[in-house]
């Protein structure tokens, strides 16, 4: 009982501060964003994709080269837009003969992961260019990137960072929502539909261009929306009022203290960024 009313709590608070930034400012839908890394990896021979709804990583069928994987760093807005998409490969050079187009982009890392440097360059790219003059609201997960380069440039360009309460970003965050779960799917199948024909392993050009192809068709703008309204973020016309917020499931991985301890940590955060 104790849990549930502590994750309601945070839950409330969470979007008391959303709502309290955009009417103080008069935030735009398309200046609510939420951003979030996913991982695509080539297969394990498997038929169908392997994964539960909202993981991080989603294994595909097919390809002899299970290790290989991409992470893809993807942002949405509130009024339903979806912003470029991020690569990020491991090594310093990443694949070979390997084509991103615009807007996409492209970073290399030494673990194949976000960190504090690709982290500041993608908002520079993607947030802060989107409404110079505007102020913006970022609803995200990466606490630990809050580097304070990062936390000066989103100063100097009125962009406000609301973290997501710890243990409760499948219930608050947009991305994992509504957004997430679909796209993987939609990208495992037309995988598994490649290798149904061919019999070579699919190329890292194909995969790209299957991951850019699917966040263009399968995102829709009305999705998209949706999953701002569904998490309480904000209201929409389409969306009279907040769908109610159900507390998450408890999980056996995460204890109350764990989830204090980590929610203490992004108020800290907060107070230092006032």
């Amino acid at each position: 009982m104790f849990e549930r009313s502590g994750q309601l709590k945070f839950a409330h608070v969470f979007k008391s501060e959303c709502a309290d930034i955009i009417a103080q400012h008069n935030v735009l839908a398309k200046n609510v964003i939420n951003s979030d890394e996913t991982r695509f990896q080539f297969g394990s021979q498997k038929m169908a994709s392997l994964h539960v709804q909202g993981a991080k990583t989603v294994y595909i069928k097919g390809s002899r080269n299970d290790k290989r994987g991409v992470s893809v760093l993807a942002s949405i807005a509130a009024d339903g837009s979806r912003l470029p998409l991020a690569f990020i490969f491991k090594g310093k050079k990443g694949p070979k003969n390997l084509t991103i187009p615009e807007p996409h982009l492209k970073f290399t890392s030494g673990k194949g992961w976000m960190n504090e440097v690709i982290w500041l360059q993608y908002a520079k790219k993607v947030w802060f260019t989107r409404a110079p003059s505007q102020h913006l609201v970022h609803v995200y997960t990466y606490a630990s990137h809050n580097s304070d380069n990062y936390l000066h440039a989103c100063t100097n360009h009125n962009v406000h960072n609301v973290n997501v309460p710890a243990a409760m970003t499948g219930t608050l965050q947009p991305f994992d929502r509504l957004v997430d779960g679909p796209w993987k799917n939609a990208v495992a199948h037309a995988i598994n539909e490649y290798y149904e024909v061919n019999e070579n392993d699919i190329s890292w050009q194909q995969l790209i261009d299957i991951i850019i192809a699917k966040w263009n068709e399968n995102m829709s703008q009305v999705l998209v929306e949706k999953s701002f309204a569904k998490t309480g973020v904000i209201k929409h016309s389409i969306y009279k009022e907040d769908i109610p917020i159900e507390p998450p499931v408890a999980r056996n991985t995460t204890s109350v203290r764990q989830v204090l301890k980590l929610n203490l940590f992004h108020l800290s955060l907060l107070l230092k960024n006032q």
